[in-house]
């Protein structure tokens, strides 16, 4: 799939793994690539899924006030933002 991103602003990836271990090889992955990064791309490793409670949809309607570290993450994810026209894969599915 082909996108056409602005040239002039910075691609900017969110990543998060899914690991808590300290020694976790998904998460040195993670610091390597942003360590690595070329010039142009900004790489932020998310860091509070420890702090996560376990998904309860139940808990999670229009009305509820979702718990402080689910606040910020979904906070931290709006702020990301998508070229001109582009949906997040999961919006243009629901």
């Amino acid at each position: 799939m082909s996108q056409n991103l602005p040239m002039d602003q910075p691609l900017g990836l969110f990543a998060i793994s899914g690991s808590l271990r300290s020694e976790s090889s998904n998460t040195t992955v993670l610091h390597a690539l942003q360590a690595t990064a070329p010039a142009g791309v900004i790489v932020s490793l998310y860091d509070g899924l420890g702090d996560l409670p376990y998904f309860n949809p139940d808990l999670d309607g229009e009305t509820d006030t979702p718990p402080p570290s689910v606040g910020q993450l979904r906070t931290q994810i709006g702020q990301r933002e998508l070229p001109d026209g582009q949906i997040p894969p999961r919006k243009r599915a629901a």
